[in-house]
């Protein structure tokens, strides 16, 4: 028989975790040895980095941005942001709010900063990543058993590819970006929960067109004719795929990720291999590799073989051309209606 542990004592547990992990066990970790797995949403960023993770002594930090992980950033800005998408390549000056919170950009000692310090030394509330498993299982948990076993991290980012560049430059730092082709990312998005799709509530994609369009235009005027033209969603999330893939390929070789795609790590094990080597870590077997990832949505009958070019069988053929429409003008050149890159070596 089930007990249900009250809330108190979850929170009291959960503090406990928090206090044991800040003081013993992430002590004296060198946060040069984080790894960082980066990309668009709906791209293959979780399959990837759960992938890596699995090498014994690796522990998955998922979408630790977000404020709310970490105390001392959430201190910062009291009753303020707390569902943030950093864009720092996007404002040259400091950002203060009317009601004098801290700047979060440019400024040496800015939040964002010290934000991301934090996350890479694994100062976060390590709670938050252990799952809805309450009370004492914690402790026969596979999260807790990671935790306690914890040698190196790998951060997974969906919403920090414009301060990728940034980010490993800062603090020294290794880390993938990993694109996949925009049909493939859109119509996985169009059919996610989180965009609104059958809720009847699309707040995702009436924020990108109320908040970030503006951001996008001023940031780029170049920009400003491909987004007076958006009309559709899918039109709408290929532009934001195309921003959040264009905008790191154009900052300042040498790059200091990893590059690489979903399609070739789908298809090639020597492509895991390259990207190993380069991360200094453990290649993840072939089990592991063809697992499916914590946020994979089934959809219909799929097996392995269909993987990359299962967009094909959900998207019309005008939503194709409207969403590479888009691309194109956008300057994007390495995807088109074959399902596999091309022309990448030049964005290495």
């Amino acid at each position: 028989m089930k007990v249900k542990v009250p809330t108190f004592v979850r929170s009291l547990i959960d503090k406990g975790f928090d206090r044991l992990w800040e003081r013993r066990i992430s002590q004296g970790y060198d946060p040069k040895r984080t790894i960082v797995v980066a990309g668009t949403p709906r791209g293959g960023t979780t399959w990837v980095a759960e992938a890596l993770a699995e090498a014994p002594g690796y522990l998955p930090l998922l979408e630790p941005e977000q404020v709310f992980h970490v105390a001392e950033t959430l201190a910062a800005l009291p009753g303020y942001c707390l569902l943030w998408e950093p864009l720092q390549p996007f404002y040259s000056d400091p950002l203060e709010t009317a009601d004098g919170a801290p700047a979060f950009y440019v400024t040496t000692n800015c939040v964002l900063r010290e934000h991301f310090k934090n996350i890479t030394a694994g100062k976060v509330r390590i709670s938050k990543y252990l799952g809805k498993l309450g009370g004492l299982r914690y402790l026969v948990s596979e999260a807790f058993r990671r935790v306690s076993h914890f040698q190196r991290l790998v951060v997974k980012f969906v919403y920090c590819n414009l301060l990728l560049h940034w980010i490993l430059k800062e603090f020294e730092l290794k880390g993938v970006l990993l694109l996949r082709h925009p049909c493939a990312v859109v119509s996985s998005q169009m059919h996610h929960k989180f965009y609104g799709q059958g809720t009847g509530e699309p707040k995702t994609l009436d924020h990108i067109r109320r908040h970030r369009l503006p951001i996008y235009e001023q940031f780029a005027p170049a920009f400003a004719k491909v987004i007076r033209s958006i009309q559709t969603d899918e039109e709408l999330l290929a532009l934001e795929w195309c921003i959040r893939t264009i905008v790191p390929l154009q900052q300042p070789k040498p790059h200091p990720w990893f590059l690489t795609t979903y399609e070739d790590l789908i298809e090639s094990t020597e492509e895991w291999e390259r990207l190993c080597n380069y991360l200094e870590c453990p290649v993840p077997s072939k089990d592991v590799i063809t697992r499916f990832s914590t946020t994979y949505q089934k959809r219909g009958d799929e097996s392995p073989g269909v993987y990359v070019d299962k967009w094909r069988r959900h998207l019309s053929e005008k939503q194709v051309d409207d969403i590479l429409r888009v691309c194109s003008e956008m300057g994007v050149d390495f995807y088109d209606k074959t399902p596999y890159p091309r022309n990448l070596d030049k964005y290495r």
